[in-house]
Order: C-alpha cells, then sequence, then structure tokens
C-alpha cells in the first residue's frame, strides 16, 4: 500500500539528516541554496533559469528540474510493501536520483515486473538538447529548401559532453532542419560524415570539447528549441 507522509514528517526526516542523502551522501541542502542562488541573479538580469537551460547540469546527473520540488525525497527504509511502518527510524533521506533508482530495484523485487510497467516510477531520460550555432538563419535559404524533396532536407548532428552536459550538436542543415519544421516533418537525421569522424577518433574529451567551444562555436550556441543561449557553454576569457 502507498503511503502519503504529512510535510511536518518530511521536514523532520531531512532536519535529522540535515538533507545530506543516507546513500551517496551528498548534501541536497547545498543544491536547493544554489538553485536558490541562481534563480535570484537570473530575475535580478531580467532571465528565466528555468528557459535559459540553467538547470541542464541538473537534468545530466539524474534531476528532473521542478519548481515545485525539492532535490531530495523521504525514502522508507524498509519499504512499506514490505511490512515497513512511518516512523522516523524507518525514513531517511535520498537525493532524487538515488530514490529512483532505489524505487526501481524494489519495483522489481515486489512484482517481478520491468520499472517502465510502474505507473509511479519515472524512469525515461529526456535526450539531450539540441544546440546550434545559428540564432538566426537566412529565410531566403530556408524557402529554397522548402522546395526541395523530404529525402533532400539532411541534418548531420553529434553527441558531444561540453562543461559537463551531453548535447546533440548540430553540425549541418540548419536550414533544412527549419524548412523541415515549417513543413511539419521531420528531417533525416544523420551523424557527422566520415571525415569529422575520423577528425574526432582518438581525442581526448577536452580536445574535443575545446574545439566545439572555441573553434567550430566559437560566437556561442544557441537551444534550437527556444533561440536563447547556452549560457552554460560562454566562451570564458
Amino acid at each position: 500500500m502507498r503511503t502519503i507522509l504529512s510535510a511536518a514528517a518530511r521536514k523532520a526526516v531531512q532536519e535529522r539528516d540535515h538533507g545530506a542523502c543516507r546513500n551517496c551522501g551528498l548534501d541536497t541542502y547545498r543544491i536547493v541554496r544554489i538553485i536558490r542562488s541562481a534563480l535570484a541573479h537570473y530575475r535580478s538580469m531580467g532571465g528565466d533559469l528555468w528557459w535559459d537551460g540553467g538547470t541542464d547540469i541538473l537534468e545530466a546527473i539524474g534531476w528532473i528540474p521542478d519548481l515545485d520540488r525539492t532535490p531530495f525525497d523521504t525514502d522508507h527504509v524498509r519499504p512499506v510493501a514490505l511490512g515497513g511502518e512511518d516512523v522516523m527510524e524507518n525514513l531517511q533521506t535520498l537525493c532524487q536520483p538515488c530514490h529512483r533508482d532505489r524505487s526501481a530495484k524494489l519495483h522489481r523485487q515486489v512484482t517481478g515486473l520491468p520499472e517502465t510497467d510502474s505507473p509511479h516510477i519515472r524512469t525515461e531520460r529526456k535526450p539531450p538538447r539540441l544546440i546550434s550555432r545559428y540564432r538566426l538563419l537566412d529565410e531566403k535559404t530556408v524557402d529554397e529548401k522548402m522546395r526541395l524533396p523530404s529525402s533532400n532536407l539532411v541534418v548531420n548532428v553529434v553527441q558531444a559532453r561540453l562543461r559537463g552536459v551531453s548535447y546533440r550538436v548540430i553540425l549541418r542543415g540548419h536550414h533544412a532542419l527549419a524548412a523541415a519544421r515549417r513543413r511539419g516533418i521531420e528531417p533525416n537525421w544523420m551523424g557527422p560524415n566520415p571525415e569529422f569522424q575520423e577528425y574526432l577518433r582518438g581525442r581526448e574529451p577536452s580536445s574535443v570539447e575545446y574545439f566545439f567551444l572555441h573553434i567550430f562555436g566559437h560566437s556561442g550556441w544557441f537551444f534550437v528549441d527556444t533561440g536563447l543561449p547556452v549560457r552554460r557553454l560562454l566562451v570564458r576569457d
């Protein structure tokens, strides 16, 4: 049976544990302070942390950014499904990733079903966000692409980890993507060409990151879905 803990009980457990995840030791109170500080800073600058890509790092390590949630959950040491009670000795603080992993394992243990069959456990991960070097496109070129057969609307992408976060980076086909979306169809997604694959092969992650930030995308990166700059990837002096 699924129980609902009171807000007072949750707060008491979190205060007893000092906001530390009992599994990995992460200081979740510190995460809250960072988020609140970042929100205040962005708002003072007229921006919005949640839309400007400021939560990408949280998503990358397993958190689901949500204004109505905290980065920690209150967990039953002995699960209710196995006879556990709602008492302080049986409650613990877990960070979101640890709680989700433990819940998935418990679900398999109790039901014998994969965690994806549970309506209460969120196991899907969003794909890395799509980013581009271009914020504005040439409308004439997009119009020309609109007249091409759909098979000719090719977009080359590669997944890259930049400053700790994974992104899908558009290498070629920015105008083809815009044309496809205006026509309400999906473009032909393809990986990098053989020459670029050869360039990446064997390179250290730091070298690949330097290439994308300082050479290929030296003028900045933008989220394709919003057109907003990827502030995390702004080139630092």
